[in-house]
């Protein structure tokens, strides 16, 4: 019988170490990870090292948006990710009255953990808890986690040459981890996405157009360009995803 595994993704530290896949790959402008994909490529290490079969029973995506910015291209990131990849996202929108960015973006790590201890607590949920992210923060949880019973996978990024001597990782802090790292930009390969260029209709005009969009909702680029036009200059930020527009 398969052994069942759980991913839990901190996207803003996924955000953070994408350049370290665009460096493995000499990409200086980058590129689109395969977020389909990348849930049972990070099992498929450990699950050989096991020699077990390991199902990728749900994959969890702890997001923020800024709500300075206007969040429609972030937004349309979390519904591929729910739609297409078979996600289930968990994004806050961080208030910029607050004055506090860290306290804000601790919220990922607050609802991970919670996610991770209270499925580890419901029977026959999964066997293993797959952590994409490395802030020490989550060390206690996966203690309480290792000590329901379940193991833990750490995915991490290769430490840097500059990285400072006193530094911890995550998978150093005794009792929270069950398996050897997995390294994410040793998978940079296998992580980059090839688009392919397909023919597809407009939903707002009904046009067709040749583009590399897999996005479930498809505009031209001319409906795209009325749209941008008639709505009032908004900063742009950036999704945590780091995709480009149609």
């Amino acid at each position: 019988m398969p052994l069942k595994a759980m991913v839990f993704v901190d996207g803003n530290w996924l955000y953070r170490n994408r350049p370290a896949l665009f460096k493995k790959l000499e990409e200086e402008n980058g590129f689109e990870i395969d977020y389909c994909r990348m849930p049972k490529l990070l099992v498929e290490e450990t699950a050989n090292r096991l020699d077990a079969d390991i199902d990728v029973v749900r994959t969890l995506y702890f997001g923020t948006v800024r709500a300075m910015y206007n969040p429609s291209k972030q937004n349309a990131f979390y519904d591929f990710l729910e739609r297409r990849c078979g996600y289930e996202t968990h994004v806050h929108y961080m208030d910029p009255g607050t004055g506090s960015d860290r306290g804000e973006l601790q919220w990922v790590n607050m609802e991970l953990g919670a996610e991770m201890l209270h499925y580890a607590m419901t029977p026959g949920v999964y066997d293993i808890a797959v952590l994409v992210g490395d802030d020490i923060i989550y060390a206690p949880v996966l203690r309480r986690v290792r000590a329901a019973g379940k193991r833990v996978l750490i995915v991490n990024s290769r430490p840097e040459t500059g990285d400072r001597p006193d530094f911890r990782r995550l998978s150093q802090i005794p009792r929270t981890n069950d398996f050897p790292e997995v390294f994410l930009d040793d998978y940079a390969n296998e992580l980059k996405l090839v688009r392919e260029h397909t023919v597809r209709t407009c939903r707002q005009c009904g046009r067709e157009e040749e583009t590399t969009w897999a996005g479930v909702e498809f505009f031209c680029s001319e409906c795209r360009g009325k749209y941008r036009s008639s709505t009032l200059p908004a900063q742009d930020g950036e999704g945590q995803d780091g995709t480009r527009e149609q």
